[in-house]
């Protein structure tokens, strides 16, 4: 607090909870600073942004500044050098900003020229969802999941022009509980990213750092809808990993018809579990039984009992509602 002036902050994530925890934490830490956004949802959003930061804007919060969805189309690198740039329109450029440090929330797919990099004072830092060097890349919290890792947690980053390679100031761990989703990790390991960002501050302010070890690096892909596909082929445990990761996107999904010359409709699964022991002896995606229970599904290893399942424009619902307005008893799932 007394060595910390001004605090650049900015996310890549459409969300109007980081704005209000950027704007909270400054007010917290007692430093000036300013929150910066970056969405895609038009200027209607970008009012609505600054609307926001104008009831909430604190006495130590010098500026709320947010990125207008006009250059949604452009990489996060480019648009925030564009959007920053544009003077003419009342937004200072990144010269404006007296940072001693820019802190970078979430994980991107983009890589910060050194310029950025080198701007503030004590440099740029990310918090990511991820024991680095475990999980670089976009998408480390579905990745986890999927893996079957125990243990997940943040890491306080000094930025490099590398893809989550640079040096560390401080991790923070917890379990990764059975029942875990990719909604309900994000949501702790939010919270834990906060406290760990305040404790990694004196040694942001030292230049503190431990090097990452190269070795046990590993790089999480982007996540797509079609990464989300179920296929019946693969054993009833790592498919209830990817309807636990997948949720809440792009939420776990297949296809069913009642016969060759009926249309095909696709299926979402929000909520399953396996039951491994089980071996109907039927192909891989038959529906063994649909019940108040669940849909009991066969894969190649054990059955895959969906519990709260979405038909097209629907609401999702529990099996013994879903059962009620559709039967997929002996049907096949792909």
């Amino acid at each position: 607090q007394q060595d910390l002036k001004y605090i650049v902050g900015y996310s890549s994530v459409s969300h109007m909870g980081y704005v209000l925890m950027g704007i909270a934490t400054l007010d917290r830490i007692g430093v000036g600073g300013a929150v910066l956004q970056m969405f895609s949802h038009g200027i209607m959003t970008a009012l609505m942004f600054l609307l926001v930061g104008a009831i909430y804007d604190r006495a130590h919060t010098r500026d709320i500044m947010v990125l207008n969805g006009l250059f949604k189309r452009m990489g996060v690198t480019s648009s925030f050098f564009a959007v920053a740039g544009l003077t003419s329109m009342g937004l200072p450029g990144l010269s404006g900003f007296i940072a001693e440090v820019m802190v970078f929330i979430g994980a991107f797919r983009t890589y910060l020229p050194l310029a950025v990099l080198a701007s503030p004072r004590l440099g740029c830092v990310n918090v990511h969802a991820s024991l680095l060097p475990r999980w670089r890349g976009a998408a480390p919290i579905q990745r986890a999941i999927l893996a079957g890792d125990e243990r997940s947690g943040v890491s306080i980053m000094k930025m490099s022009e590398g893809l989550d390679e640079g040096p560390l100031y401080l991790s923070r761990e917890l379990a990764i509980r059975p029942d875990e989703t990719g909604a309900s990790l994000h949501r702790r390991l939010a919270e834990l990213g906060a406290t760990a960002l305040m404790a990694a501050l004196p040694s942001i302010i030292d230049g503190n750092t431990q090097a990452q070890d190269e070795a046990q690096a590993c790089y999480a892909g982007k996540i797509s809808k079609s990464d989300a596909r179920l296929d019946f082929s693969l054993g009833a445990g790592q498919l209830e990993r990817m309807v636990r990761a997948f949720n809440a996107w792009p939420i776990a999904w297949c296809r069913w018809r009642r016969g060759d010359t009926e249309p095909e409709h696709s299926l979402r699964i929000w909520q399953a579990k396996a039951d491994l022991p089980a071996a109907s002896g039927l192909p891989p995606g038959t529906v063994v039984s649909a019940s108040k229970d669940g849909i009991r599904i066969a894969t190649v290893a054990g059955d895959l009992i969906a519990e709260r399942l979405q038909l097209p424009g629907r609401k999702p619902q529990a099996a013994a509602d879903f059962c009620n307005a559709c039967d997929l008893s002996g049907l096949r799932l792909y």
